[in-house]
């Protein structure tokens, strides 16, 4: 056999294994019946909303908790909490939590507009790092729940460690105001989940209407996900949107059919351009949600994908030419700034994008 045919050979077999590795699953193993979902769990969300959930997510990397009242939160030009409330609106209460592993949170409430938000940080430091490439797969439920109710159910072994780490240091907009330690040998009450839905359901005794939405970036993105349908299965009367950037995949195909089931959980992942981290190979996961694939470029037009269980659709070879600049979280925001000129409608009646999921196209 000559080289050029066993050269040809490998290619061929390289190719087709490349094509497989990055090829989602049929998307009838995740995608929801018609009857099962609400007209606003497939409309685009609000372009201005969307922009708010973008800043937030961006300057929740600012934020660090570790001393009692640090620059960063209070005062000079990388006030955060100051710069959140311009985002969220000035009567804007904020949390901010620091958990095992160096998981940060925030939650925002504003009475005014009437809206709680959970935001996670992304991928920031070395333990940030080791979590993402942990891909083995465990249960959804947290370490205090009472038993693995989905036991097909899988989701990403790192993010969840993360999702559900123990709670070290709570502070009220930049001031510590309560400080959470576990006791040895006692059971981790106040895991990061359970210190933000108290919060969540304090907010709600005082304002039964608030919106709940949860953003994210990258890694941030994937622990908005598992907030979102925990969030939504513990409060199966309110609607939760999850809007985030750049996040990976979070759980095997049955995880990804619970989300896109949930029928008060709407997720909208928005990806930029060829942003390799949401273009993981499969390796037993499925994004979750819906896709709205955003360029920087004036001239392009945003375009969306429905129950988008992979990337496929995107263009099977984009990876190859990806680039990790297109992951930033400020490229996001500017590729964000950049169309909101270019509105349509949605079913409230609110400015977003033109697609072929709007009423103006």
């Amino acid at each position: 056999m000559s080289s050029i045919t066993v050269g040809t050979a490998v290619a061929v077999v390289a190719v087709g294994g490349y094509y497989r590795w990055l090829r989602s699953p049929s998307h009838g193993e995740t995608e929801p019946k018609e009857s099962e979902v609400a007209p606003w769990q497939l409309d685009l969300p609000c372009i201005d909303t969307t922009l708010q959930m973008a800043r937030m997510a961006m300057l929740v990397y600012d934020d660090d908790c570790a001393s009692p009242i640090k620059d960063k939160l209070v005062g000079g030009t990388g006030d955060v909490v100051k710069r959140l409330k311009e985002v969220a609106g000035e009567d804007t209460e904020l949390w901010f939590y620091e958990a095992a592993g160096d998981t940060e949170a925030a939650v925002a409430f504003s009475p005014k507009n009437k809206r709680c938000t959970i935001m996670f940080r992304g991928t920031e430091s070395r333990s940030d790092a080791i979590a993402d490439v942990m891909i083995f797969k465990k249960k959804l439920e947290g370490p205090n729940d009472s038993a693995d109710d989905r036991p097909d159910v899988r989701v990403h072994s790192g993010f969840r460690g993360q999702y559900y780490g123990e709670v070290e240091k709570l502070t009220n907009d930049g001031h510590v105001s309560e400080a959470l330690k576990a006791k040895k040998g006692e059971v981790k009450e106040m895991e990061l989940e359970a210190a933000l839905f108290q919060k969540v359901e304090k907010v709600l005794a005082f304002a039964p209407k608030t919106e709940l939405f949860v953003t994210g970036h990258s890694l941030g993105g994937a622990l908005s996900v598992l907030c979102g349908i925990r969030l939504a299965l513990k409060y199966p009367d309110k609607n939760v949107q999850v809007i985030n950037f750049g996040c990976p995949k979070v759980g095997n195909a049955a995880f990804a059919k619970l989300v896109n089931t949930t029928p008060n959980l709407c997720v909208q992942r928005v990806v930029h351009k060829r942003d390799l981290v949401t273009r993981g190979p499969n390796l037993g996961s499925n994004h979750v949600g819906h896709t709205i694939l955003i360029d920087a470029a004036s001239d392009v037009k945003p375009r969306a994908y429905k129950w988008h269980a992979g990337l496929h659709t995107m263009g099977w070879f984009s990876p190859l030419l990806g680039w990790p600049l297109h992951h930033f979280m400020a490229a996001y925001l500017n590729a964000l700034q950049s169309h909101k000129h270019k509105v349509g409608v949605n079913y409230k009646g609110e400015k977003a994008w033109v697609t072929k999921y709007n009423t103006q196209q």
